[in-house]
């Protein structure tokens, strides 16, 4: 006891006077250790009490931000750490004991008692030193189930290692902070058992050298690109690239290059994102993933998915509609606050990898891009300022050079021009034949290549120029979609295009605002260059452009010989586009119909819209010819001529609200199309010559197909007013045109009372759920009607055939359950498929079809519930349809179709969903006696039409009406399913259902394997719990107001129909609308 004291009190005396020791201080048990380049230098001592204390020192250069000495091992595994770096407090150091389990930054262990002696501890000169003396816990340490964790001190090859960080001021109090990778590391030995002896404190200063110790290897760490790569990744997609996508939008309108640019930024994000997660698992700031900057790095992430399937349905829906859609919204908004936090969180990045200094880059850049942005956008502005050219034919520069018409040039004096429009071509000078992209010839305004704005505008045009150039290209955005002529065996399709005046010229004008963007008071800045003679008007607050289209007026030539002018509005509701059935990515237009007003021009000026495009179709004409003849038209040079519409010459072109179009006399063209969503409408201002003669002022020809070799064109025997009829005369064809031609295939016969039971009694009943009643139909008739008439019309005959159809058919399922020779269960493999994924990696569900099904309301749901849970118990493994998917199908209008098919159907059936989902709110059916009814694949809750019944249902959600609802047993669910199947084939669809049988029903279950019914005794303990369930819901549920469940179901309530389509198996599908519920 008395040797270990004086052995203290010798170590701290040396402390005291380390240069009375210097002179001794290799001569004494210590090793020492120096790093090749003295970065980092450490000694150790064990002294007199081997069991517990540990002398050492450790001396890193200043200029490193950390240094650090592992003990016990030459990998980063197990190995003890004594790491300094300076502190905040000036001239003093932090010491900080740490260990490490894999390859990844060492965290703090505070369970070494070290004993820091301070007058060899701090900033010494150009050194951090930490000398001290480790009571307990340098012996062994925590290993993390590794072989290593302990210092041997006999050992004359102890394994060590040391690294050091990068060169750069770093300073911390907290023993746990986090530090950067390091930048160099290397493995040594040390004879440990030399320093056995007399305590003594190690000492290092320049002179030290290698004592007892030996170096096996340096490196110099490679840089950890990791962190600058993540960096880098997300302050460019991020910061910069979005940032220009904006730009390029809300600039230039390239929708294009937005889309590729943001996907760049979105791949880039990705990107980052995996460096940044794989980084974060080598330092101990980052391993438990909480910090603000990845939880916000997260949520950004997850945003910028969304956003970007926002932005594609957003861009899906617009090229469909050309209207602004709810996608749109949210995918602006989100990109907003994607900008916001993204950035934001770039700072706190730097911050978080212990790079502040690099935020001040990044303020300078996003003041940049900000400025830019700002420069790029309201450039305009600068153009005005600065007394730039126009825009569009004829600009200055320009490397194309469209010229107007003679009657849109410029005129030389300030009269009223007398030139008349430009003749019209006949179809051979024209050179139009089957229409496709590649056939137009490049103008200012589309190139040949992708129908983007034409780049080539000449080295004179400044930016800010170009700049207003391209913005006015979003007017002209391609609508995916065609229109199509199918007369005879001729069939076209035309790809659409936008409206412009070059691509229309030879059908007439088209009349838009060539200077969008120009305020009337900036006039005389341009210094009157402006297009189609612009002049100042209105005390310098307007524009006029002069004869921008020139009406014809040639009833004179007519047999009238006079007419007047006329204005009329047309208000059009936004046309229902049907996906191509070759393309289903393409929407198209069936054209059917052609008309031409002969003697006069006819102009559509758009008024105020909720739809912002239409459809202008136009065809040249073909020479006269006998199916014309006596057709009254005017003559003239320029002047179409008799003939009829030439369809391989036939154009379609996309027009926006911003553009009017004037149909020179003559020129075949289909009736006004609008464009938008559902229910939106574009009004027109409508400007012609009549002379109130049904064949002088509008011809119109229908196409009809057929199978003869030559197309059928004909002119219509009844020639009538274009202003009462030609547009009902489109919507009847267009109507026409969505018929289905199918024709459901049925017997002639209806059974009698009598043979109707006689033909039950034979039935056989099967795994499907067919139809057991016994009812034929005549053809084409309404299969739930025949029902109701073979049942006379009678509530309670109604309900005895759905009763004796489910008693029957339980009790023919429970022989084939109880009989010896039973085969086994129908497993539904498609079921098994989508609940397994192993059976088979990524199967899909390919049977898509459009039904209406009855939601039932929330003590349905509960009823069935207690019924699933006491099923069950009787067959643990069975399938359970999940409460919030439960139906009962109305009606299954298609089934097992593609997705093209089913879009088809929903196209046509569209106008008449409404009518129908809200259905039962005005005709209310009940049913009731729910009973569980089975079979070989499948378990269902079925109930029959009420006949009688005390009502038990709930309080509804509203007063019932009694004024327009027809209610009362008399009309069934039955009824209700009669007219639903009416509804849609008045709306244009053929019926094809399965589900056609006296049932109603909700599928609780189906079996995935044979586990609960492969014995005998497991199979009678099934139906017996059948059995006893349906003895409880007799007893207890029917007709009974006392009952703790409510087996009445009144159709409606709670939710109309929902009409659903897709892959509906097992509850799945989408709702295409959902009907009121009462």
């Amino acid at each position: 006891m008395l040797l270990r004291k004086l052995g203290r009190a010798l170590a701290v005396t040396a402390a005291l006077f380390p240069v009375a020791f210097a002179k001794d201080k290799d001569d004494g048990g210590q090793s020492t250790f120096v790093s090749p380049d003295g970065d980092v230098a450490f000694a150790i001592d064990i002294g007199e009490n081997r069991d517990t204390e540990v002398y050492f020192s450790l001396r890193v250069k200043k200029s490193r931000s950390w240094g650090a000495v592992g003990l016990g091992s030459d990998d980063m595994p197990g190995a003890l750490y004594f790491m300094v770096y300076k502190s905040r407090d000036s001239g003093k150091v932090t010491f900080s004991p740490r260990l490490a389990y894999g390859h990844y930054e060492p965290y703090f262990w505070d369970g070494m008692d070290v004993e820091i002696l301070s007058n060899n501890t701090g900033l010494i000169d150009d050194h951090m030193v930490v000398s001290g003396r480790c009571k307990s816990g340098c012996r062994s340490w925590p290993s993390h189930g590794g072989n290593k964790g302990y210092l041997d001190v006999y050992s004359d090859d102890s394994k060590a290692i040391f690294a050091f960080g990068p060169k750069e001021d770093f300073y911390s109090d907290k023993k746990d902070a986090s530090v950067k990778y390091h930048a160099g590391y290397g493995t040594f030995s040390i004879n440990i058992d030399r320093t056995h002896g007399d305590s003594e404190l190690p000492f290092l200063d320049d002179s030290t050298k290698d004592v007892g110790t030996k170096l096996i290897y340096d490196k110099k760490a490679k840089p950890n690109w990791a962190s600058p790569l993540h960096g880098v990744f997300m302050v460019l997609s991020i910061v910069f690239l979005m940032p220009v996508g904006v730009v390029l939008l809300r600039s230039g309108g390239w929708v294009k290059w937005h889309a590729l640019n943001q996907t760049i930024a979105t791949l880039g994000v990705f990107a980052g994102f995996g460096i940044g997660v794989a980084n974060s698992f080598y330092y101990q700031r980052s391993r438990s993933f909480d910090d603000p900057h990845q939880i916000i790095g997260f949520v950004v992430t997850g945003l910028l998915l969304g956003q970007f399937g926002l932005g594609v349905m957003h861009h899906t829906q617009y090229k469909k509609t050309q209207t602004p859609t709810r996608y749109g919204k949210i995918h602006l908004w989100v990109g907003r606050i994607i900008l916001f936090f993204g950035t934001l969180n770039a700072f706190m990045g730097f911050t978080f990898a212990l790079n502040r200094r690099f935020g001040m880059l990044l303020a300078l850049l996003i003041i940049f891009i900000t400025i830019t942005s700002l420069i790029l956008i309201y450039g305009r502005q600068y153009l005005d300022k600065r007394r730039l050219g126009p825009r569009g034919p004829g600009l200055a520069g320009g490397s194309q050079q469209y010229a107007p018409p003679p009657w849109r040039q410029p005129p030389q004096n300030t009269g009223y021009p007398s030139d008349p429009p430009p003749g019209y071509q006949p179809p051979s000078n024209q050179g139009l034949g089957e229409v496709s992209p590649g056939m137009r010839s490049p103008s200012p305004w589309q190139s040949h290549k992708d129908d983007e704005a034409d780049m080539n505008l000449g080295p004179s045009l400044p930016l800010v120029t170009f700049i207003n150039y391209i913005t006015q290209e979003r007017e002209f955005q391609t609508i995916a979609m065609s229109v199509k002529v199918n007369v005879g065996n001729l069939s076209l399709r035309i790809k659409t295009i936008p409206l412009t005046q070059e691509e229309f010229a030879p059908f007439g004008d088209v009349v838009y605002n060539p200077q969008p963007n120009l305020l009337p008071s900036k006039y005389a800045s341009q210094g009157g260059r402006l297009p189609y003679s612009g002049t100042s008007a209105n005390q310098g607050s307007a524009i006029r452009y002069a004869d921008v289209s020139k009406p014809q007026d040639l009833l004179s030539q007519a047999p009238s010989k006079d007419g007047r002018l006329i204005m009329s509005q047309f208000v059009c509701e936004a046309r229902t586009l049907a996906p191509a059935k070759d393309d289903p990515t393409q929407d198209e237009f069936a054209v059917n119909i052609l008309e031409r007003h002969p003697f006069t021009s006819q102009t559509f000026a758009p008024l105020a819209s909720t739809a912002s495009s239409y459809l202008v179709i136009v065809a040249p004409t073909l020479p006269p010819s006998s199916q014309d003849e006596g057709l009254p038209v005017p003559s003239g040079e320029g002047l179409p001529g008799r003939g009829l519409p030439d369809l391989k010459g036939l154009r379609a072109f996309i027009a926006t609200d911003k553009q009017a179009v004037t149909y020179a006399a003559g020129t075949w063209h289909a009736p006004m199309v609008a464009l938008g969503r559902k229910e939106t409408t574009l009004d027109f201002l409508v400007v012609q010559f009549s002379s109130g003669v049904d064949t002088q002022d509008c011809q119109i020809v229908t196409f009809e197909g057929h199978d003869s070799k030559d197309a059928d064109i004909k002119p219509k025997e009844d020639w009538r007013y274009f202003e009462d009829h030609c547009w009902l005369a489109l919507g009847n064809s267009v109507q026409k045109l969505n018929s289905d031609p199918i024709i459901r295939k049925v017997t002639n016969s209806l059974l009698s009372g009598a043979e109707m039971v006689a033909q039950f009694e034979s039935a056989e009943a099967r795994n499907k759920l067919e139809d057991l009643s016994g009812i034929q139909l005549r053809s084409g008739e309404n299969p739930y009607n025949a029902l109701i008439k073979a049942c006379n019309d009678d509530a309670a005959e109604i309900q005895t055939l759905y009763s004796v159809h489910r008693t029957r058919r339980n009790a023919q399922q429970a022989e084939k359950f109880l009989a010896a020779g039973f085969e086994e269960l129908i497993i539904d493999q498609t079921l098994l498929r989508l609940e397994d994924p192993t059976v088979e990696p990524g199967f899909l569900d390919s049977r898509n079809c459009l039904v209406f099904w009855v939601r039932p309301p929330d003590h349905i749901i509960r009823l069935a519930s207690k019924v699933n849970e006491l099923l069950k118990k009787a067959a643990p493994s069975v399938w359970l349809m999940p409460s919030h998917r439960m139906h009962l199908t109305a009606l299954e209008v298609a089934f097992s179709k593609t997705p093209q098919e089913i879009a088809a159907y929903v196209s046509t059936l569209r106008p008449s969903i409404p009518d129908i989902v809200n259905y039962p709110y005005s005709h209310r059916s009940r049913l009731v006696k729910p009973m569980v009814s089975y079979d070989l694949s499948a378990f269902a809750l079925s109930f029959l039409p009420a006949s009688g019944e005390q009502s038990l249902s709930p309080p509804l959600t509203e007063p019932v009406e009694t004024e327009g609802i027809t209610q009362g047993d008399n009309y069934t669910y039955h009824h209700l399913r009669r007219d639903v199947y009416d509804k849609v084939q008045e709306g244009g669809v053929v019926v094809g259902s399965r589900y056609q049988v006296p049932s109603a029903h909700i599928t609780l279950g189906r079996y995935l394997n044979h586990d609960d019914h492969d014995t005998p005794e497991k199979r009678a303990n099934w139906v017996k719990a059948i059995d006893e369930i349906n003895a409880w819901l007799e007893k207890e549920v029917w007709d009974n107001p006392d009952s703790e469940y409510n087996g009445e179901w009144l159709v409606g309530h709670e939710r109309g129909l929902d009409a659903r389509n897709g892959t509906l198996w097992y509850g799945g599908g989408k709702t295409i609308m959902l009907g009121e519920g009462f």
